[in-house]
């Protein structure tokens, strides 16, 4: 069952703004940015699936973290950085794919959230794919450049 948003410091508006951090792929593993015509750079929708460990896909709400500090948490937890994004998306477009999107704040990470399945609409490769089309990278670290 997906966190309740009512027990995890409100609801995140429509207006806001959720980003996620894409670090370099290792070799031989999917991409996880792709240049879309006429759009520009977005995330991929494998980037955008829940990661190792994760149950539900985490993202940062830009009201309570910059992309840059995505970065640097990155960094802290010991990942090479170098080269990595971070895409944004509207909470609205979110939830017009029929997801929610619940605050999950962290001691390091006051606006940490997570974009999870309703009951109209689990999980699915299709939905990866169109979240993965309004996403747009807001910010690339540099190759030769850690956070820190």
């Amino acid at each position: 069952m997906p966190p309740d948003s009512d027990s995890r410091a409100g609801v995140v508006s429509p207006d806001e703004i959720i980003l996620r951090r894409l670090l370099s792929p290792k070799p031989g593993a999917p991409a996880t940015t792709q240049i879309r015509p006429g759009i520009g750079l977005t995330a991929t929708s494998f980037s955008l699936r829940p990661r190792r460990g994760e149950q539900y896909p985490s993202w940062s709400r830009l009201l309570l973290t910059s992309p840059e500090r995505l970065v640097e948490l990155a960094a802290e937890d010991g990942c090479d950085v170098r080269g990595a994004h971070v895409c944004a998306v509207a909470v609205q477009v979110v939830r017009e794919l029929r997801l929610d999107v619940v605050p999950d704040p962290t001691p390091a990470d006051h606006g940490h959230c997570l974009i999870v399945p309703t009951t109209r609409q689990p999980f699915t490769d299709i939905i990866w794919k169109r979240l993965a089309q309004k996403t747009r990278i807001v910010h690339t670290q540099p190759d030769g450049a850690s956070a820190a």
